[in-house]
């Protein structure tokens, strides 16, 4: 369930960017290149406080992504293949790469109803995060994967040089979350946009605009999941309630990406990337009743 949960909240979506439409008669599925650009803050006293936040990692794989996948598709469920990244600079796993081609085994751990995602490994190792200098030292990189059963299966694509770092963002738009209390339960949270300096106007934006998110315990476990779609120049807020009450004190953290683009049709430019930010909440922020708004 946690990793079903996860990746519907943080891969479903962005395996189809840059897919590449495999080879022969039309298909229902496709062969992608997926990223997301995590940034970390903090959730103090139930609200996103960016005191401190910074670049976390970022995470790739790739992906046989559809919207119900058939016969056809889950054959590949077994596939393994290698993937390498060539040149960048890095960290992964404590070892730190220095623009040096580097490959990893590739091959999925669990397929779901939507997609086929395959992680990449190290000497057996899940490689989940790419770190240190990720951020600046992946994008712009050439990647290639390859799967000797099914050829079918092969591509290359470029990691998109035009990421927005964290410090961009922290300059322009950020996702913010706000738990709604109740004594020391949380019934429920509210999501907005918005420009750090003002947490409580939320901005509008003039594409197509996707939000997803989650609250997990400290133990990874998924508590809720929430996604809305707003449409061009739509204010980006909205409210989530609970079917039930959750202890505050069970809430470990809450996770927001956003995408620029429909989260269905994901007509997106090459250029894009996942972004999601992490807030971890500090110890000893429960009860004190519901907190309004800002």
């Amino acid at each position: 369930m946690k990793r079903i949960a996860t990746k519907r909240l943080f891969f479903t979506v962005l395996t189809a960017l840059t897919a590449m439409t495999l080879a022969g008669p039309a298909q229902a599925w496709e062969m992608a290149l997926s990223r997301t650009h995590q940034s970390k803050a903090s959730l103090v006293d139930g609200k996103s406080s960016y005191e401190g936040a910074a670049f976390d990692a970022i995470n790739l794989g790739v992906a046989i992504t559809e919207h119900d996948l058939n016969y056809e598709a889950l054959k590949f469920k077994d596939a393994t293949g290698r993937l390498t990244i060539f040149g960048g600079r890095y960290t992964f796993n404590g070892t730190v790469v220095d623009n040096e081609d580097r490959t990893f085994d590739v091959k999925c751990e669990e397929p779901d109803d939507e997609d086929l995602f395959f992680d990449l490994y190290d000497a057996g190792r899940k490689v989940e995060r790419f770190e240190g200098a990720a951020e600046t030292g992946l994008p712009g990189r050439k990647v290639s994967w390859t799967f000797p059963t099914y050829p079918e299966l092969d591509g290359t694509a470029t990691i998109p040089s035009g990421i927005r770092t964290t410090a961009q963002q922290l300059e322009t738009y950020v996702p913010y979350v706000e738990l709604i209390r109740d004594g020391g339960n949380v019934t429920g949270a509210r999501y907005r946009i918005v420009h750090p300096s003002d947490t409580a106007t939320a901005l509008t934006m003039s594409t197509h605009f996707s939000v997803m998110c989650d609250g997990e315990d400290r133990n990874g476990n998924v508590l809720w999941y929430a996604s809305k779609e707003f449409e061009a120049n739509e204010k980006l807020e909205w409210t989530k309630t609970f079917s039930r009450p959750i202890p505050e004190a069970e809430i470990g953290n809450v996770k927001v990406a956003v995408l620029d683009g429909n989260i269905d049709t994901i007509e997106l430019l090459p250029e894009s990337f996942l972004y999601r930010w992490d807030f971890e909440r500090s110890e000893g922020n429960g009860g004190g009743g519901d907190t309004p708004s800002q």
